[in-house]
């Protein structure tokens, strides 16, 4: 049983040799789900993006080959994740096309407005006061801007020993819609759609539309067509000049090792 608490611990916040070991299964463990929940984003090439606990640097690696002249923003409580995302990242990173953040989704290091898209994928399980930090992406996210958020189905993980109360919330459907809308986001303005990730691997992508520029929530075509496709830590990189919403140097805030990070 120790084991199992110890594996739901380390996926909430990796650390060590362990948590190193972690990140590595996450970026193939997580390939599919990375990939379809971007899908619902529906890239289109130069946009501000934010990842929600950005672990290995999977995702950002996708986006960045798919969306080339958008600048990703991420952010991640793990040291150890941020070392992964660096070294699969760097060349981006070095080009000013991805920037890095350590600290709490409660309180990001952005600008009200400055975003376009966020992505979040396997860590709302960890948001212990997720109307705090779904207030923030309201905040960031720009009028028109979307949000796709990727979560197991309770249905599934509650055959996995490691998620359990302790480190991670589950969710059916409606328990992700309630969420969403406890955090400020209107019902209509929520799409869910489930998919099966893996034989006998249920999820659910929920697609926010943020509506305060009149843009209703993407439909889930986006994700249906995708389900048929299949180090060294250098100095952080200054923001981008022509970013002029978002601040000119990163800023490392202070986080508490008990919040929310990533699995993804």
């Amino acid at each position: 049983m120790m084991i199992w608490s110890a594996i739901g611990c380390q996926l909430r916040h990796p650390t060590g040799a362990f948590g190193w070991t972690v990140g590595h299964f996450m970026r193939f463990l997580n390939a599919r789900s990375n990939a379809l929940a971007i899908a619902a984003l529906a890239l289109q090439g130069d946009e501000d993006i934010l990842e929600l606990g950005c672990g290995p640097g999977h995702a950002i690696r996708l986006m960045a080959a798919q969306a080339p002249r958008s600048v990703i923003h991420a952010i991640d409580q793990s040291a150890t994740m941020l070392a992964q995302s660096r070294s699969r990242n760097w060349e981006a990173i070095q080009s000013g096309c991805v920037h890095l953040y350590q600290g709490r989704f409660e309180e990001l290091p952005l600008r009200s407005h400055s975003i376009d898209k966020i992505l979040a994928v396997n860590v709302a399980y960890f948001w212990r006061d997720s109307q705090r930090v779904l207030r923030e992406a309201r905040r960031v996210l720009r009028p028109g801007g979307t949000f796709s958020v990727y979560v197991t189905d309770a249905s599934t993980m509650r055959r996995w020993k490691f998620a359990d109360a302790k480190t991670h919330r589950l969710f059916d459907p409606d328990g992700l819609v309630g969420m969403l809308q406890h955090g400020g986001f209107d019902h209509d303005q929520v799409t869910v759609t489930n998919i099966e990730v893996l034989p006998g691997i249920a999820g659910l992508i929920a697609t926010v539309g943020n509506r305060c520029g009149g843009i209703p929530p993407l439909a889930p075509s986006n994700v249906t067509a995708a389900l048929d496709s299949g180090p060294k830590w250098p100095r952080l990189p200054r923001l981008r000049s022509s970013c002029g919403s978002l601040p000119t140097q990163v800023r490392i805030p202070c986080f508490d090792a008990s919040d929310a990070i990533s699995l993804a």
